[in-house]
């Protein structure tokens, strides 16, 4: 093993920590600031650290690590208090989205397959950064604030199941109209058991009670992973994507590790005190200026359906499920959060081929000013109602 690795790993996660801090203390998302030192870094700028197999292995456990956290850290409960006008929205808001951005990829010449994949990675919104800013301005508990949590889940989930989709279609050839059926029934088993063992069964939870009276240290985050690295094999021997696997089995541990505090600390801290930061600093490292500077029309196309299409579409979908004019606007401001899934989504849809780099960097830079952006706007919004 290289030494340079070790470097590599030494320099990124000092820098991105340090970045990131600084960045939080003046109001913005650590997340940025992650992003930024990768592009810093990166070929782009300094030069001085190259994508390389090494580096991937790390920011691939990173990605993995963090859907599986997004799964296990969500209030099922709290969501389900508005999960049905949650769906309502989120069906309709992402079904237009996706739309709008199959349209811009038309219009700039891409095929149906990469246009279809630019208007899945402009559908996704941060869940995490919605809950932090309506925390803080106390909207959160607000009828609002639950819609465009549950709203934000759903978008989620919706995003890494076309993710499979598309990435399934995009292994066949793209022989859609041949392999669709095939298709279908490969992600039904994936999910039919995924559903049955996790949640009719709750495996999970017989399981973690069985290993309550485990002699050994660790056992129980043993279980978590194990569980993780089974679904994402099962994942991969249904033609779905590993992220979508990693996502489930937070959800399906969720229930199992609800009361233990200490799982979920231990989750957080290995991958947000590690591998987060090297993940977003990989996506830096990939993130190639030139490319924006090439095709700039295309950036801010993108900079513009980004904000409008989540905002528009959230307002209408909100009101079409019942909600007020002032708290439609704050589910569809919210919507525009990002920072989370959505990156790895396209780094994802970079690796299969699906986008190129003109689309990959103009949807970091997307993800940067919504970071920067969207609390401001949230805030505004709710001063509104």
């Amino acid at each position: 093993m290289s030494s340079n690795l070790f470097l590599n790993l030494l320099i990124i996660l000092v820098l991105a920590k340090l970045v990131g801090e600084i960045l939080v203390k003046y109001g913005y998302p650590s997340i940025v600031g992650e992003i930024a030192t990768g592009i810093i870094l990166g070929p782009s700028v300094l030069g001085v650290i190259h994508p390389d197999e090494s580096l991937s292995v790390y920011a691939d456990l990173g990605f993995l690590l963090i859907l599986l956290y997004a799964g296990i850290s969500i209030d099922i409960s709290q969501l389900t208090e508005e999960t049905r006008r949650g769906a309502i929205v989120a069906v309709l808001s992402v079904a237009s989205t996706v739309v709008i951005g199959y349209a811009v990829g038309k219009f700039f010449g891409y095929s149906d397959l990469t246009s279809v994949s630019i208007g899945i990675a402009l559908s996704i919104s941060s869940i995490g950064m919605g809950i932090r800013v309506l925390m803080d301005l106390d909207q959160l508990q607000t009828h609002a604030g639950m819609t465009l949590v549950s709203v934000a889940v759903i978008d989620d989930v919706m995003g890494v199941v076309m993710l499979g989709a598309v990435v399934g279609i995009a292994s066949m050839g793209g022989q859609v109209s041949t392999h669709i059926l095939n298709l279908i029934l490969r992600i039904g088993v994936f999910f039919f058991i995924i559903f049955l063992v996790g949640f009719h069964l709750n495996l999970p939870e017989k399981i973690e009670r069985a290993i309550e009276k485990s002699r050994t240290k660790g056992t129980k985050i043993s279980f978590v992973f194990a569980a993780m690295f089974v679904t994402i094999t099962l994942a991969h021997l249904t033609g779905v994507h590993g992220v979508i696997g990693a996502f489930f089995a937070g959800l399906m541990l969720n229930k199992a590790f609800q009361k233990e505090r200490g799982i979920h600390n231990t989750i957080m801290l290995i991958t947000f005190g590690f591998f987060a930061p090297i993940a977003y600093s990989w996506v830096g490292l990939n993130t190639m200026l030139a490319a924006l500077v090439t095709n700039l029309p295309l950036l801010v196309t993108i900079l513009i359906t980004g904000f409008a299409a989540r905002i528009i579409s959230g307002l209408l979908g909100s009101r079409c499920a019942g909600l007020e004019w002032g708290d439609s606007l704050v589910v569809g401001v919210g919507l525009t959060g990002r920072a989370g899934i959505e990156l790895i989504v396209i780094e994802v849809m970079r690796l299969s081929g699906l986008i190129d780099m003109h689309i990959y960097s103009s949807i970091v830079i997307l993800t940067a000013a919504a970071c920067i952006l969207m609390p401001f706007m949230l805030k505004f919004a709710c001063s509104l109602r």
